[in-house]
């Protein structure tokens, strides 16, 4: 809602975690409406087709609750992003990193753990990755996550720490 996108309407997010790109093929969005596109970055020199929106960096949308509002996602393999996208069950179009040592881990979680659809660096940056769209918005939602990383990483902290407390004694 705060999107100003109907409850109704299909949304993908594109996003590569924040990095801005000058991505090359907005324009051909427009081709596949009525699916509104969600872009977070800056604005580019052109006017946009009308189901292309940017999301400004200050826009105060919270990443995860835009995540979840989509009916999928497309973009770079990442700790955030995969997380994310695991926790909301949306639908992954990947794209992988294979210069960054964690990508191969990540991408072989992704594809035992999310409904996905992986994409190439080359396919993402010409566009191509938009001849699958209707695949990747035709699988199922996961449900979502039941693990709660917060809670897992103090129940670890508290195990091996004793938090600097006084007398060892745990703050529970």
């Amino acid at each position: 809602a705060r999107l100003g996108r109907a409850a109704d309407e299909r949304v993908v997010l594109v996003t590569m975690g924040g990095i801005p790109l000058d991505y090359t093929f907005l324009h051909e969005l427009a081709d596949h409406a009525p699916v509104q596109f969600v872009v977070p970055g800056r604005a580019p020199p052109a006017p946009l087709p009308p189901n292309v929106h940017l999301l400004a960096p200050d826009s105060g949308v919270y990443h995860p609750d835009l995540v979840h509002a989509c009916d999928a996602v497309v973009g770079k393999l990442g700790y955030s992003t995969v997380a994310e996208v695991r926790q909301a069950g949306v639908p992954f179009g990947f794209v992988d990193r294979p210069c960054f040592r964690e990508a191969a881990v990540l991408a072989d979680y992704v594809r035992a753990s999310l409904p996905s659809i992986p994409i190439t660096p080359e396919e993402f940056e010409s566009g191509r990755w938009l001849d699958r769209l209707d695949a990747l918005l035709a699988l199922p939602r996961a449900a979502p996550a039941a693990d709660n990383g917060a809670a897992a990483a103090a129940d670890l902290i508290l195990a091996v720490s004793d938090c600097g407390l006084p007398n060892g004694k745990r703050r529970v």
